[in-house]
């Protein structure tokens, strides 16, 4: 868990390790899996809020955790394509947390 925290000295970030937990762990969760289309739903609705619901990403917005100053951010996509109290949302949230993906 947090692998990058335990050997890298640069605080704040996330390594490949740590998003390949991520991934695994939602896809893997026995009672919410979180599928590929599932997934891309999420970060595709992140993308929309950032185009003002233009429809996709253009490749100059950034998918992140961290919410921006329109109050954009993962988890709250995934709570609007899952629903807020939704055991896929989550699992979503925790697994972020969990393998330090969040940051």
């Amino acid at each position: 868990m947090k692998w990058t925290e335990n050997h890298c000295p640069i605080a704040g970030r996330a390594a490949e390790y740590d998003y390949l937990g991520f991934f695994t762990a939602i896809s893997r969760d026995s009672t919410a899996p979180i599928l590929q289309p599932d997934l891309a739903a999420v970060y595709v609705r992140q993308c929309n809020d950032q185009n003002g619901g233009l429809g996709g990403c253009t490749g100059v917005e950034d998918v992140t955790w961290a919410t921006d100053p329109n109050g954009i951010n993962v988890p709250n996509a995934a709570a609007e394509v899952f629903g807020p109290n939704e055991p896929r949302t989550v699992s979503f949230r925790n697994a972020g947390s969990t393998y330090g993906v969040t940051r």
